[in-house]
């Protein structure tokens, strides 16, 4: 919790560079959803500095969505 609050930098920064790549028609099923919450898992949890272990990371809530 404490290293990825720290790395928000980062973490904002993948979540952006993943969500610049998906189209609207990807994200509105809930299944789509699904899918971009996995994706955010799995870049979230690579690690911040070489050979340092990977973040532990469970799950991601969306709060609001919102598709332009």
């Amino acid at each position: 919790g404490e290293l990825i609050k720290t790395n928000m930098a980062r973490v904002r920064s993948r979540v952006l560079l993943l969500l610049s790549a998906k189209k609207a028609s990807e994200l509105t099923s809930v299944e789509g959803k699904r899918q971009l919450s996995n994706e955010i898992i799995a870049a979230v949890k690579q690690p911040f500095a070489d050979k340092a272990p990977p973040q532990e990371v469970t799950d991601v809530l969306f709060t609001n969505f919102i598709i332009q």
